[in-house]
């Protein structure tokens, strides 16, 4: 969270925004399902394993979810929007973020946060949440350049990057042209 409240705060880009708000709804999701499945006859799943040192409802784990949305819906604006200028590169990006992922849910199964199985439920609804959110973002991303018009957006100089093939190239461009422009005026 502090990672995304950095970019907003300095990047200031919509996706970085609209990012945040899948998030937040999946975080919101977990939490749902937590609390439907302590509720139902299948509240024994919601047990955390013996040794742990948490009392409330386990399943899903939902720091599993939050990671696997998270490295999931990375993983495919990497692969589907990303233009880098070593494309070989984007598989070994991909797997990266997965392997974060596995890493992250391994560990609160083992630290005994969680079973197994809670970790499992968390992976999955994340990786779910994680595509359809990038699957909804795709739709939205065409009224992206109209919000950049909305008050707030437009008073704190939100913009939209979407369309911009190779970000980083164009940034530094810019910047190197508009060093150039400032030494000519000087």
């Amino acid at each position: 969270m502090v990672m995304y409240a950095a970019l907003i705060a300095f990047r200031r880009d919509l996706h970085t925004v609209v990012m945040l708000l899948g998030q937040l709804l999946n975080e919101a999701s977990s939490i749902v399902v937590k609390d439907l499945v302590a509720a139902s006859k299948w509240r024994h799943w919601s047990v955390r394993p013996p040794g742990s040192d948490k009392t409330d409802a386990g399943m899903p784990s939902s720091h599993t979810q939050f990671i696997f949305f998270f490295c999931t819906y990375s993983a495919l604006f990497v692969w589907r929007r990303v233009r880098i200028e070593r494309p070989q590169a984007k598989p070994l990006l991909c797997l990266g973020l997965e392997f974060f992922a596995l890493a992250v849910g391994f560990s609160r199964f083992h630290l005994q946060y969680h079973t197994a199985e809670q970790c499992f439920a968390g992976a999955a609804l994340g990786v779910g949440c994680g595509a359809a959110w990038f699957a909804t973002v795709g739709q939205l991303r065409p009224s992206f350049a109209g919000w950049e018009q909305w008050g707030p957006f437009r008073f704190f100089h939100f913009k939209d990057t979407s369309h911009v093939d190779f970000l980083h190239r164009f940034e530094k461009l810019n910047a190197q042209r508009l060093r150039e422009l400032t030494k000519k005026c000087h």
